[in-house]
């Protein structure tokens, strides 16, 4: 756990830190008076425009900014997809229902439509082969 009065891990021995906003390099301990106000390699004072890092200030801007810019098309894209979602969805179902209906009547009439060429014969000559001999003895019979 971070503490205010212990170094960062990869610095110097525990000791009392300083974190001061006027140590411009963050070094441990923290820099003296003269190393806070020494100048740079242009004689300048060192000064907090040298501590910022403006390069990276640019980038977290632009992604702050590409962030605002993307967020309308990913978003129209999302609208967009459930409303075509929304809109497809009762064809889809209504697709498949009729599909369903045209693929059971089918089956149904095929059922039918073999049925008469094997059920139609099997009937007839269960009639033929059967009820009739026995109806034509019964005749036999009672006319004899």
């Amino acid at each position: 756990m971070f503490s205010f009065n212990s170094a960062p891990p990869n610095q110097a021995p525990p000791q009392p830190y300083d974190i001061s906003p006027l140590d411009p390099l963050n070094n441990w301990p923290a820099a003296k008076l003269e190393e806070i106000f020494r100048e740079d390699a242009d004689d300048a004072l060192y000064t907090l425009h040298d501590q910022i890092d403006w390069w990276g200030v640019v980038a977290n801007l632009v992604k702050f900014v590409g962030g605002f810019v993307a967020l309308p098309p990913l978003t129209l894209l999302l609208v967009g997809t459930m409303l075509v979602v929304a809109f497809a969805t009762p064809f889809v179902v209504v697709f498949g229902m009729v599909t369903l209906l045209v693929v059971v009547t089918g089956v149904v009439l095929s059922l039918l439509f073999v049925g008469a060429f094997v059920c139609v014969p099997v009937i007839l000559g269960t009639y033929v082969f059967g009820v009739l001999p026995v109806m034509a003895l019964e005749w036999l019979c009672a006319n004899l």
